[in-house]
Formats: C-alpha cells, sequence, structure tokens
C-alpha cells in the first residue's frame, strides 16, 4: 500500500496547526508523524460510493461477511484517509499494512478457511491461533480486529456529519469520537499523534470538497454526496455489528 507522500500542506492545514487544542512535544510528535507518512501517497481515485458498495456487499453476499469484499471496501477506507492529509498517514499506513496481512491469508494456501470472517474466527480459534500475540506475524482474526476497530471510528466520524452546519469544523466531534472509540486501543504516543492529526481536519464543505472536488459549489453533486455518505454509514455499521457479534461470541472482542 505504499507509495511516496506528494501533497503539501494547504495555507488551511497552517492555520488550523494554530488552533489545535492539544498542547503538543513538537518533536516527538513531528517525529513521529514523519516516519508514519514516508512513502504514504494521497489517493485521488477514492470512491465514497464504492465504498458504501463493497461494505454493503460484504454483508449480502454471505451472512458470514466476506472477507474478499471487507478489504475492497478497507482499501476505500484508506484512501479517504490520505485525502484528510499527509498529517493522518500515521493512521493511512497503519490501515495499508493490516489490508496486506489480511490478503496474505485470504489468498495464501489456507485460503479456503479465510473466505468470510466467521468462518476465520472459528478456525483460528480452533487451532488457537488468536491468542497467540505474534507481533511479526499475527493472525487474521487479530488483524482484522484492529480494522473492525478502526470501523467502529469511521463510521461514527462520518455520522455525526449530519449534526453539523457546512461552515462547522469536523475536528470537535472528531476529537470526542477517538477518545470514545479508538483512544482506548492506543498507546499514549499514538493517541497524541491521532489528537494533533485531528487539529488539522476541515470544516464540513472542505471535507465535501476533499470527496468530491466541486461538489461544495454545486447543489445536485453535494445532494449525491450527502446521500452516499449516508449509504456508506448504513452498510458500515451493518458490517460492524455482525463483526462485534462474531468476536464477542468467541470472546475475542477486547483482546490486546
Amino acid at each position: 500500500m505504499s507509495a511516496k507522500a506528494t501533497e503539501a500542506h494547504s495555507s488551511e492545514d497552517e492555520a488550523t496547526f494554530e488552533d489545535c487544542e492539544e498542547a503538543v512535544d513538537m518533536d516527538e510528535d513531528v517525529a513521529t508523524i514523519t516516519k508514519a507518512v514516508e512513502g504514504l501517497v494521497v489517493c485521488t481515485d477514492f470512491s465514497l460510493k464504492m465504498m458504501g458498495v463493497y461494505f454493503a456487499e460484504c454483508h449480502s453476499t454471505s451472512e458470514e461477511l466476506t472477507i474478499h469484499q471487507y478489504l475492497l471496501g478497507f482499501k476505500e477506507v484508506y484512501k479517504f484517509m490520505t485525502l484528510l492529509g499527509t498529517v493522518w498517514g500515521f493512521a493511512a499506513s497503519d490501515i495499508g499494512v493490516k489490508i496486506d496481512l489480511l490478503e496474505k491469508y485470504h489468498k495464501g494456501e489456507n485460503q479456503e478457511n479465510y473466505k468470510t470472517v466467521k468462518r476465520m474466527l472459528e478456525y483460528e480459534s480452533e487451532k488457537q491461533m488468536v491468542l497467540k500475540h505474534k507481533k511479526d506475524d499475527p493472525s487474521g482474526s487479530r488483524t482484522l480486529l484492529r480494522l473492525h476497530r478502526a470501523l467502529e471510528f469511521v463510521v461514527s466520524f462520518l455520522g455525526h456529519l449530519d449534526d453539523l452546519k457546512d461552515e462547522d469544523r469536523i475536528g470537535p466531534g472528531a476529537k470526542a469520537v477517538y477518545e470514545a472509540t479508538l483512544m482506548k486501543h492506543h498507546i499514549w504516543p499514538i493517541q497524541k499523534a491521532a489528537k494533533f492529526a485531528i487539529g488539522f481536519l476541515p470544516t464540513k464543505a472542505g471535507l465535501v470538497e476533499k470527496v468530491s472536488p466541486g461538489a461544495a459549489l454545486d447543489s445536485s453533486a453535494r445532494e449525491k454526496v450527502e446521500q452516499d455518505f449516508a449509504r456508506a454509514v448504513e452498510s458500515m455499521r451493518r458490517v460492524y455489528t455482525v463483526s462485534q457479534d462474531y468476536y464477542t461470541e468467541k470472546e475475542l472482542a477486547n483482546i490486546p
């Protein structure tokens, strides 16, 4: 998923940085973020519509959630993260790594056991693979759990946009969502980097423009973006709920 970063910070980004609520240690945070975004490319082929379609198909194709469609959906999530600015590289690059790891299982010699989320969890639980914390080669179930937790954040983050006006900055809501979801799974340096990145988020209108250039000034295009957002959130929420049930049933939802 890695490639050379190409996007520079805009003047809007610089202004937002000055307004960032979190007091940060610049040396530590800049080093963390610089390392994360090294090799990251801003993806210009993101499709909000297809992100929703892939997650919808993940559930509709099989009630057990097809891993192939899940990964296609998360590739769009990855692209979406790169659109938020290179400072979000820490999140995008982590998602990219998890996608690559899952594809290794999905396309590997034992791929029959990695067709659906449910089957993967059953297989790896039977083989006692999940709780063996191998940092260099984690199980498919543990890897997908990381994406699953990120999905909770994305669903809540996008879901709160309906409550905002065009001129409202999305950072405060995103910060609250992060603190209620992903933050509890992150170590302190990552928490700091995440909150730092949230300070660079644009207004609601600015986000619409990033997702669909020109839509902010075109009422019909803007309406389509809002509809696609709603469909994507609905399909992703459904996938999250089913996945959460699977992990809870196997008593794996809270593993580190």
